[in-house]
């Protein structure tokens, strides 16, 4: 929320950590910097394209964790590992996508909210691809927001 105020405010450069790791050895109580990938999932969320793999930096983090023996501080990580572990979702991917299409058009904020579902739910590429496909959309339709 903090950092979501800054921006509002005009701010263009986050620091962040992978995992949240850090913080300040001269300040009682600090546990660690925002982790990068909270940041990343914001922004995904607001529409923000940063050319940076959440997935890359989830995995990094979990390396750096067990490397260090220390969990990671990242509630996005931590949500989507739990996830992937087993949960199911309630809706299918495909049907989330076919009602964002279904006008023939998907605008900036549809994309943002289905690479929202897509990080939340662990969707990858080929299952994004896949569903594209059986909706009669290639991924360069979807990329120019029309059919």
């Amino acid at each position: 929320v903090n950092l979501l105020a800054a921006m509002q405010e005009g701010v263009s450069i986050i620091d962040s950590a992978v995992g949240g790791l850090g913080g300040c050895p001269y300040a009682k109580g600090a546990t660690g910097n925002v982790a990068t990938e909270d940041v990343l999932y914001m922004l995904a969320g607001l529409g923000v394209q940063t050319g940076v793999n959440l997935r890359h930096v989830m995995e990094a983090g979990a390396f750096v964790g067990r490397v260090l023996g220390k969990p990671t501080h990242s509630r996005v990580a931590n949500s989507i590992w739990r996830r992937s572990a087993g949960v199911r979702v309630s809706f299918h991917y495909k049907e989330v996508l076919a009602t964002a299409i279904a006008d023939g058009n998907v605008t900036g904020s549809e994309k943002a909210l289905i690479e929202q579902y897509r990080l939340r739910h662990n969707i990858g590429g080929e299952e994004h691809q896949a569903a594209l496909r059986s909706l009669g959309w290639s991924q360069s339709q979807y990329d120019r927001g029309h059919k």
